[in-house]
């Protein structure tokens, strides 16, 4: 215009083409973003792809809810021996002490104490699945010698009345539903053995691996006492180089198996 002066083309203005988003421009002109994170076209972002999380120590997305990378595909998976559960294990739960009555630690009893990420209505509420254990120990309950009650769906009881030297204290935790979120997990009581690199039964106690049932179990035949230890019948010794239960005295089984 008449009287006016147009600034230079490139004065005070940078003119460059730059990456959207927190990208930078690697050695072949392209826009990459930070290590091994992933563009969204739609939010402007980069962000590390599903069942990895940004790891501050490495600068790296890797891994997350136990799985770990497999070494030729590098997909993330669970270690050999853990599977894939979708839904969210809460935190847990011990109502109080056993009362005169026993120990009741259900979902609809925690529902109605507050509970509420598995259902807010104690008459509807239920649980993906339910770890009940000897509070102090950490036992599961069917490890512990003791007549429980139990259903996956939320229901851990002991009454006294069933179990002659009262019941011990019992606590439990809910996995709820969840679409997306999920972890890896040992299934049939086993643990998690981080040295070995296996799900194993509590072999210290007695427990071995039953594949028909899919569940850990007292091998020789014993059953674990309340201190969740396999135990032989009264009558009987175990003798772990051959892993069994004999008579003691010098006394051999009858036609009905009685010392």
């Amino acid at each position: 215009m008449p009287g006016t002066t147009e600034p230079p083309l490139n004065e005070g203005v940078n003119r460059e083409c730059q990456c959207r988003g927190p990208r930078t421009v690697d050695g072949q002109g392209v826009c990459k973003c930070e290590s091994n994170k992933i563009w969204i076209d739609a939010t402007s972002e980069c962000v590390c792809e599903a069942n990895r999380v940004w790891d501050t120590t490495t600068n790296t997305c890797v891994c997350a809810n136990g799985q770990i990378a497999n070494p030729t595909t590098g997909v993330c998976q669970c270690p050999v021996g853990q599977v894939w559960q979708l839904g969210v294990w809460y935190d847990w739960l011990n109502r109080d002490n056993p009362s005169g009555w026993g120990d009741a630690e259900t979902i609809s009893n925690h529902v109605n104490d507050g509970f509420v990420a598995c259902g807010s209505n104690s008459a509807t509420a239920f649980a993906m699945s339910t770890q009940c254990v000897e509070a102090s120990t950490n036992y599961n309950w069917d490890t512990i010698g003791y007549n429980i009650v139990y259903a996956e769906d939320g229901e851990c009881n002991c009454a006294n009345a069933h179990n002659p030297s009262g019941c011990p204290d019992l606590k439990v935790r809910f996995k709820c539903w969840h679409a997306t979120l999920g972890f890896c997990e040992c299934t049939g009581g086993r643990v998690w053995n981080a040295t070995a690199g296996l799900c194993q039964c509590p072999s210290s106690r007695g427990f071995v691996w039953n594949a028909a049932t899919s569940k850990c179990i007292c091998s020789a035949g014993r059953t674990p006492n309340t201190a969740g230890q396999c135990m032989c019948a009264s009558d009987r010794q175990y003798v772990a180089a051959s892993d069994t239960c004999v008579c003691t005295h010098d006394r051999v089984p009858d036609a009905n198996g009685v010392c």
